[in-house]
């Protein structure tokens, strides 16, 4: 479950990020701007990287990872509806959210991952997820670009992080099974 709810967060992350250029033009802005703007986004990556880390021990593991997806499908149907009325504003405001949110999750991740297998066989396959996601992502939105025309990412982006949700959802549940607990116990003790 860790390892699919990395790759379906990093999917979402990468479909979007891989088609902001184009995305960014659909919203008004020219090349140049959207350029700096990406700029931005990177240094707000740094910042919620390293936030993630200061709270990664404060908040709780799976309602963290399920507000992040969740952050991620808003700013997925923002962005469409900043294409939509053409708001450099809204584009912009929802870049830096998403830019904050990718790099804050990254330590809840890992999180997951060792809180799953103490051992950290889990957590050691997770960059390597998480370059397989933010590889598949953009690749399977070029299946459902026209040209120039990204209008249909955003949804694409929403779709991963509803189905990262789920992932969580049912990892969560099934992690509140009495022989799932014991084997977890097992496996800490």
């Amino acid at each position: 479950m860790p390892l699919t709810v990395i790759f379906l967060q990093l999917a979402a992350l990468g479909s979007l990020w891989a088609y902001v250029d184009p995305l960014g033009k659909a919203a008004g802005f020219d090349a140049k701007t959207v350029q700096s703007l990406i700029s931005g986004v990177l240094a707000l990556q740094v910042l919620g990287g390293s936030i993630g880390s200061a709270l990664v021990r404060m908040l709780p593991t799976v309602p963290t990872l399920v507000a992040g997806s969740l952050v991620l499908g808003a700013v997925a149907t923002g962005v469409h509806h900043a294409m939509e009325v053409q708001s450099t504003v809204e584009f912009a405001v929802l870049c830096a959210i998403f830019g904050f949110t990718w790099l804050f999750l990254m330590p809840f991740q890992m999180a997951l991952a060792f809180r799953c297998d103490p051992s950290g066989r889990l957590a050691s396959l997770s960059p390597a997820m998480q370059v397989f996601g933010i590889a598949f992502g953009p690749l399977i939105g070029s299946f459902v670009i026209h040209g120039e025309d990204a209008s249909r990412i955003p949804t694409l982006t929403a779709a991963f992080a509803a189905a990262a949700v789920m992932a969580l959802l049912v990892g969560a549940r099934s992690a509140r099974r009495p022989r799932c607990n014991a084997h977890v116990q097992k496996l800490e003790g």
